[in-house]
């Protein structure tokens, strides 16, 4: 910038000089600040939208009045705060951007060299606002509002002297766009009104770090003979465990780090006191952790430390706010006075400083102590505290023991499903290729399926296809399929490209999957991973890139997983669960006496039940069968479709997609079924009222569902599947810990090793298995105690559970495949 000896007296002075710098730098300064010089209050937000550009100044229309309306609680507005951008000219940053007013990096530089000299201009400054990425990048060279927002930092003024404390939060216009996030940019405002009032403390962390033995021996003696709980946290490098964090104090931690970055720490008698040690210590107290799942397996896998977390943190605020982030990092500024720290974990190996890894690990004990406080009295004013630990924490043991048995995998047939399925993609992409070839009239033509713009190269611009908008994906596609101007070679393309994924997705995500070294699968369980229904359980692979998501196995790869020797696979599935409980919320009589007659009658068949009522046919007229010989979908899957998706303001397109109907058959179907069945609608209609007055949902077992967003389309989805989704995955859950903890559970000899949905699946002794069953079954089959959505009046609800145990294939393996029904 052009040197200035004189203090700059106007804003009209600032901007005058401010637009000749910017001239030389070719940009063009269209919206430029707002306020008083002498404000001690800088917001700085990332550029000028299209309503900022209509009004000529910063943060006019919705964004405006949502950063307005919260700065107006400490006493900010126009008159008395400098609020500017990084970019002075009109720009979009929403996913969906317009590439007119994209904004590169080298602009982004020189924005960013400009607000540094306009920040020095300004005399009185003590206090900056930075909102959304430009602004942090601006200032402190970061990326990622995300994991940044929430922090208060000290900053060095450039070219000042002074310093000056900042506080980092979203961009109001993205808070526009993602109104969850608003109780978020609330909560981080108000920081700043407590630093501006000076009451902003920051939380500090004494860590204790490369112990000797006897550091090691006073300090586990201080945590054994504390009252308090402790706090753990491990660190992993190169697929071990590195270091071991405790805390019984928010502001002080231990990282017994067992190596350094070259050698073992301790020799091995010492490494063994000091396990040993741990393991007594865990074993007695009260263990706090952050994602405990994680740690307790992988300290049971890697150093065979058993523990019980009592006490995890990011399933605490998955129970009170299920709909915003879980991560420590969001954790750490919700309830602390900590800044985001969480790079070090990475950062230390740029530079080699391992002392940065182990004092990070420190931060996450403490810190998680600290959040565990808060999350604890958040629990009980919520009167959620009872439910949290004889319900969600109490799944977590058995969880983290399915994940650390695993499943046994035939690596033989493992690896000839991988060379067949090779062999049958590559086929399937030739056979496209020619389809493609001759649709284009190119010989030469070569379509990558993998590729979405040559996809979308292919479907929209040479054969013209029309879907909804200009997605590949298979919506979209399947969109194209059914509409009435896709010629035959082109549907029977769109075929092939379905056929490839499908195959394609089998072989990379499940087939060629990596085993663990026992010769294991291994999935690790997210009781935190279902925001929209908590209490399902999600599933993916370990940390260490080994195992899958089990849950969405395909049933082709059920053949390559094995009981153990010597034991059988069992199976529970809860029939028709969902429905079953929207039939009883919802108080449809005529579902509940279908139900319950096919609970009573295993003969009767509720899917048959209702395609004789939606199409007029007598129940004996009506198939038994999805799908008839020519493999077009019966009237009885066409019920059971309905009845499963239909529940949730699925809409005739979609109905169309998922069944493979053309599009009059299945808006025909929705008209029948919801004129049937019209106390879905008037359901849905109760149950938005009730989330707009209430803005909080509570399932059958007291999980709530704080509704933190306005109510539009899509939360409405949310809200009319939360009840019965949720319902049924506490319910699962409760029947997995009830039948191990059961008295009768033939423990040592049968254990639950999967969950598949609305089903458990274990492994077992034969001997066992049908008395391990039956104890399951009992579990399942508990009522659930449903409150009617209209009276209030509970009635109990029984699902019945259908069993299954494996029986041998030709070489007496017992595999997931090999299930057969039993009667108990």
């Amino acid at each position: 910038m052009n040197v200035i000896k004189k203090p700059i007296a106007s804003r009209a002075e600032l901007r005058r000089f401010f637009d000749l710098e910017a001239r030389e730098l070719g940009l063009e300064t269209q919206i430029f600040s707002d306020g008083p010089l002498s404000s001690e209050v800088a917001v700085i937000g990332e550029g000028p939208g299209e309503s900022e550009i209509r009004h000529g100044i910063p943060f006019a229309g919705g964004s405006g009045s949502t950063l307005l309306t919260e700065l107006r609680k400490y006493s900010l507005a126009r008159h008395n705060t400098y609020i500017t951008n990084v970019v002075k000219r009109q720009i979009s940053l929403s996913s969906k951007g317009d590439a007119r007013h994209a904004v590169s990096r080298p602009e982004l530089s020189k924005w960013i060299s400009l607000l540094h000299w306009e920040l020095e201009q300004l005399p009185n400054l003590r206090y900056i606002l930075l909102m959304g990425n430009y602004a942090i990048e601006a200032l402190l060279h970061h990326q990622g509002v995300t994991e940044w927002r929430g922090s208060v930092l000290d900053y060095d003024l450039p070219n000042t002297g002074r310093s000056v404390k900042l506080v980092l939060t979203f961009n109001p216009a993205y808070v526009l766009r993602e109104p969850k996030l608003h109780p978020v940019f609330k909560m981080d405002l108000y920081k700043l009104g407590r630093v501006i009032a000076g009451k902003w403390k920051p939380h500090e962390i004494r860590p204790i770090i490369n112990p000797d033995i006897r550091a090691v021996r006073k300090y586990l003696l201080e945590v054994a003979n504390s009252p308090n709980p402790v706090a753990l946290d491990i660190e992993t490098t190169s697929r071990q465990v590195a270091c071991i964090g405790l805390a019984i104090d928010p502001h002080e931690a231990m990282c017994i780090n067992l190596r350094d970055d070259k050698i073992n720490r301790f020799d091995l008698h010492e490494e063994i006191e000091i396990l040993r040690s741990i393991q007594s210590i865990l074993s007695k107290k009260k263990v706090i952790a952050q994602n405990g799942i994680f740690d307790s397996y992988y300290l049971w896998q890697r150093l065979n430390l058993k523990f019980t977390c009592n006490f995890d943190t990011m399933l605490a605020h998955h129970l009170l706010y299920p709909q915003l982030p879980h991560s420590l990092a969001f954790l750490t500024t919700q309830y602390t006075t900590h800044p985001y720290y969480k790079d070090e974990g990475k950062m230390w190996k740029e530079g080699g400083d391992v002392d940065m890894f182990w004092r990070y690990n420190c931060k996450d004990a403490a810190l998680t102590y600290h959040i565990h406080t808060a999350l604890t009295k958040s629990l009980i004013d919520k009167k959620l505290y009872d439910f949290f630990n004889n319900h969600v924490m109490r799944i977590q043991p058995h969880l983290i023991q399915a994940t650390v048995h695993g499943i046994a995998c035939d690596m033989n047939l493992k690896e000839r499903l991988k060379e067949e399925l090779r062999e049958d993609v590559y086929a399937i992409k030739r056979e496209l290729n020619r389809l493609v070839q001759d649709a284009v009239e190119d010989p030469d033509y070569e379509l990558n399926p993998n590729s979405p713009a040559q996809l979308s190269d292919l479907l929209f611009k040479r054969l013209r296809l029309r879907g909804r908008g200009f997605s590949t994906d298979a919506t979209n596609r399947a969109r194209m399929l059914i509409d009435a101007r896709t010629n035959d070679l082109a549907k029977e393309i769109l075929t092939t490209i379905d056929k490839f994924k499908a195959e394609a997705k089998f072989l990379n995500t499940y087939v060629e999957s990596e085993v663990d070294e026992d010769g294991r699968f291994r999935t690790v369980y997210k009781q935190h991973g279902v925001s929209k229904a908590p209490g399902r359980l999600s599933s993916s692979q370990t940390i260490d890139g080994t195992g899958m998501n089990l849950q969405n196995q395909p049933r082709r790869g059920y053949e390559m997983f094995m009981a153990d020797p010597g034991c059988v696979f069992i199976y529970l599935d809860a029939s028709q669960a969902e429905a079953r409980v929207v039939g009883w919320y919802y108080d449809i009589e005529k579902w509940k006496e279908d139900f319950e007659r096919a609970r009573r009658d295993k003969s009767f068949d509720c899917h048959r039940a209702l395609a004789s009522d939606m199409f007029k046919i007598p129940y004996e007229e009506t198939p038994t069968e999805d799908h008839d010989k020519n493999n077009r979908p019966t009237r009885r899957y066409i019920a059971k479709r309905c009845r499963h998706g239909l529940n949730y303001r699925m809409q005739a397109n979609r109905l169309s997609e998922v069944t493979g109907l053309p599009y009059h058959e299945a808006r025909r179907a929705w008209h029948i079924y919801h004129s049937l069945t019209p106390e879905l609608r008037r359901g849905w209609q109760k149950e938005e009222e009730k989330a707009r007055r209430t803005k909080e949902l509570v399932n059958a077992y007291g999980r709530p569902w704080k509704i933190i967003q306005r109510v539009d389309e899509r939360v409405l989805e949310s809200i009319v599947a939360f009840y019965p989704q949720s319902t049924i995955g506490d319910h699962v859950q409760r029947a997995w810990y009830m039948a191990e903890e059961d008295e009768a559970w033939p423990t040592g000899k049968a254990r639950v090793a999967m969950n598949i949905h609305d089903a458990l699946i274990g492994i077992a002794e034969p001997q066992v298995a049908k008395k391990a069953l039956s104890i399951l079954k009992s579990h399942m089959e508990n009522p659930i105690l449903i409150t009617n959505l209209y009276n209030t009046k509970t009635e109990p609800l029984i699902i019945p559970a259908e069993c299954k145990i494996s029986q041998p294939d030709e070489n007496g393996i017992h595999r997931w495949s090999g299930l057969k029904a039993v009667e108990l």
